[in-house]
């Protein structure tokens, strides 16, 4: 392997074939979250940190007037954020735990390969 280049070097003891699994995992500080999809098609983000998705939401809610206007703790759910929220009405104290199931780590890219003895 050269010096000029970042690598994996991989040693075995013997002739014998051997499977491996090199897994890749994502690093973002701070962390970056995968996008439940119906959050995501209305945010347009599939991967984002948990502040970013917030500021999103949060605009998509003041783009479309949901604050409620009596009630400004209250958001009146559109169409869309019914299908996330499966609710008509929430409290804005509660929309940070609302986020936690529609928000999960990406899966590691997982790559598999057989040395072979030549």
């Amino acid at each position: 392997m050269s010096a000029e280049t970042d690598g994996l070097e991989i040693k075995r003891p013997g002739n014998k074939e051997v499977d491996v699994e090199v897994s890749f995992h994502l690093y973002s500080n701070p962390q970056k979250y995968k996008l439940q999809e119906k959050l995501s098609n209305i945010l347009g983000y599939s991967l984002a940190t948990r502040a970013t998705v917030l500021s999103a939401l949060w605009e998509y809610i003041k783009l479309n007037r949901l604050q409620d206007k009596e009630n400004r703790n209250m958001i009146n759910n559109d169409a869309n954020l019914r299908l996330i929220f499966e609710c008509d009405k929430m409290n804005i104290d509660t929309l940070t735990l609302r986020l936690k199931g529609l928000l999960e780590a990406p899966q590691p890219i997982v790559l598999f390969h057989k040395i072979r003895y030549f």
